[in-house]
């Protein structure tokens, strides 16, 4: 019979969190939780080149569809510089949604402390 090994790590409070979430949910210790993460570990990186794998191709599909249905509304005449234009415009909204959004969720992290 093999010996088992104590593996010792330092984990953030945020991954504690998220670790106890887990095993509460599951019913399970965070101790049995965590050996088994780490006995699937080889089936759980294998998801995650798979699914790094596609993300690509679901973007560049979601990017292609967003193009034909811009192009099927754009007014008759407009001009590449005004869509060039527009298109910097909502780059930078986008961005400063997501800005808000980070500060939201920070905040909301802050909060719980």
């Amino acid at each position: 019979m093999k010996k088992s090994e104590l593996l010792t790590i330092r984990l953030t409070p945020e991954i504690i969190k998220s670790l106890d979430e887990v095993a509460v949910q599951h019913g399970v210790s965070r101790a049995a939780l965590a050996r088994n993460i780490l006995a699937n570990c080889g089936y759980f990186y294998n998801f995650l080149e798979t699914e790094a794998m596609r993300q690509p191709e679901n973007v560049a599909k979601i990017e292609n569809e967003m193009i034909e249905n811009i192009e099927k509304s754009l007014p008759e005449g407009i001009t590449p510089t005004l869509v060039n234009m527009m298109g910097e415009m909502m780059k930078r909204v986008m961005h400063e949604v997501a800005q808000k959004l980070i500060g939201e969720i920070k905040g909301g992290e802050n909060s719980e402390k």
